[in-house]
């Protein structure tokens, strides 16, 4: 839990300086951003806002995991059985060990929509940005491997617990 709560407050100071730099309200963000990004901040801006969508997104789906009980009022018999199916299926795939593979999706579904964008700016009449959309690209290839760096030695636990002889 404590890499969650590492990685949503990293995913959050990422979206935070990309809006303020977005809003161009402190000068000193912005100058630095500007040598960071070789005289464009937004290229910057793009990258930590592709770090940030992914960290926070991983974050939400794990606490909403974790937050979820089982419901107070009675049920059909059917109906409990599907819901504890359901039920075990999430916390199974919200396990820690998952983490990247939930991170990956995510990744690609933000840069399916940065594409998107761009593609429709650039039918509105401006330029396709290819740099911003690789800084997109860059920002959540990022996060996947600070995600997966952060869960090595829960895959190295889960590895050391299977048992090689079937059916134990």
């Amino acid at each position: 839990m404590k890499t969650l709560i590492l990685s949503a407050s990293i995913g959050l100071a990422g979206c935070a300086l990309a809006l303020i730099s977005r809003q161009r309200s402190v000068a000193q963000l912005n100058t630095l951003f500007d040598w960071l990004g070789g005289g464009e901040a937004s290229l910057v801006e793009h990258f930590l806002s592709g770090l940030g969508v992914v960290l926070l997104s991983i974050f939400l789906v794990v606490l909403h995991a974790r937050m979820s009980t089982r419901q107070a009022w009675p049920k059909a018999w059917l109906r409990v059985g599907w819901f504890v199916a359901l039920r075990s299926k999430v916390f199974r795939a919200t396990r820690p060990i998952y983490i990247v593979h939930w991170s990956a999706v995510i990744a690609t579904v933000y840069v399916f929509a940065s594409c998107q964008w761009e593609l429709s700016q650039a039918q509105a009449g401006r330029a396709f940005q290819t740099l911003q959309l690789s800084m997109d690209i860059a920002g959540s290839a990022t996060a996947c491997v600070f995600l997966m760096l952060l869960m090595r030695a829960d895959y190295r636990r889960a590895r050391q617990s299977r048992s090689l002889v079937l059916g134990r």
